[in-house]
């Protein structure tokens, strides 16, 4: 189930952002937190499904592919997380990832977020963080409308009949290029996460309307002693 996201009147994530898309109900999860089992059990579930979604057997996915398979997952991730998880991804000029090297990495990362005392820390954490003087509503200097202008400006481009539609290698290297905001390789992948593609193709607005949010949360990863 894909949760979509609000934004409050205060420019914050509204619940459907933050909550579990389903909660950590799949066996793989149930298992691995009652018996304390170690995140190799999750790291082959994850290649599983993954390569399911393979239909040509390439090895590769797009990251936007990957990360809808591991939101249909059920693992009790929130969309934020989702897209946290694949911004550790290592991703071609195509936009694409190779799933089966990618899978120990997003399993440990995955079985942290899931744990739930790590969790209460970082909430913890980030309050102090808060409460200390650091300020969130803007990102890379901007605010949530600006940024989204800016993408939406820097896409239109590369746009010229006004579909609504690019390539998602396009979108990667429009993201690459974007200077003034000065994307990280991690930050540039977990916006490629959060794109919807229709027929092999982004609809880039799908982004626009959500990439403060992502970046904001990486961001706060960052001020919390490097993320994911």
């Amino acid at each position: 189930m894909r949760v979509p996201v609000t934004a409050a009147a205060c420019g914050s994530v509204c619940a459907p952002a933050w909550l579990p898309l389903t909660g950590v109900n799949h066996p793989v999860m149930v298992c691995a937190w009652q018996e304390r089992k170690p995140a190799t059990e999750l790291e082959v579930f994850l290649k599983q499904i993954w390569e399911q979604a393979d239909g040509d057997g390439a090895g590769v996915l797009t990251l936007p592919v990957l990360s809808v398979v591991l939101g249909d997952a059920d693992l009790g991730l929130t969309k934020l997380q989702i897209h946290s998880v694949c911004s550790a991804a290592e991703i071609d000029e195509e936009g694409c990832v190779s799933y089966l090297a990618f899978a120990p990495k997003a399993s440990e990362i995955i079985y942290r977020m899931l744990d739930m005392d790590a969790q209460i820390e970082r909430a913890t954490a980030l309050h102090e963080i808060k409460s200390g003087g650091a300020d969130f509503d803007l990102v890379h200097g901007f605010s949530q409308d600006e940024i989204s202008q800016m993408l939406r400006q820097k896409f239109s481009a590369s746009d010229p009949s006004g579909s609504g539609l690019i390539k998602i290698a396009q979108v990667k290297a429009d993201l690459a290029s974007l200077t003034t905001l000065d994307l990280s390789p991690a930050e540039i992948a977990s916006l490629l996460a959060a794109a919807e593609v229709q027929n092999d193709m982004c609809i880039y607005e799908s982004i626009c309307g959500y990439a403060f949010y992502i970046l904001q949360y990486m961001a706060q990863e960052a001020a919390l002693g490097g993320g994911y």
